[in-house]
């Protein structure tokens, strides 16, 4: 549990097409968005070569281009809100 200054959202509609952010989580250090998987029993692998790739069962997943999408999304929203540019980052997990 993250303690005051920080904030912590979940599960943020967006749009009209039923989209949501897992995790909104703001404070000192920044804005930033968590984007939650899980898969049970699941082959997993994640490289960090030349940009990140995620492979789940040996399909790759586009993990982490959402999430950054979603990072770029609320960024604008919260821009918009409060008439000042915010800067969102994205995290996956």
């Amino acid at each position: 549990m993250l303690e005051q200054p920080w904030r912590v959202l979940h599960s943020i509609r967006v749009g009209i097409n039923g989209a949501d952010i897992d995790h909104l989580v703001i404070g000192p250090a920044g804005d930033f968005t968590l984007n939650a998987k899980y898969h049970l029993g699941a082959s997993i692998w994640v490289g960090a070569a030349r940009s990140w790739l995620v492979m789940v069962n040996g399909q790759r997943q586009p993990y982490v281009s959402n999430s950054q999408y979603e990072a770029r999304r609320v960024g604008k929203i919260l821009s918009a809100a409060s008439n000042m540019p915010v800067d969102c980052k994205a995290q996956s997990s």
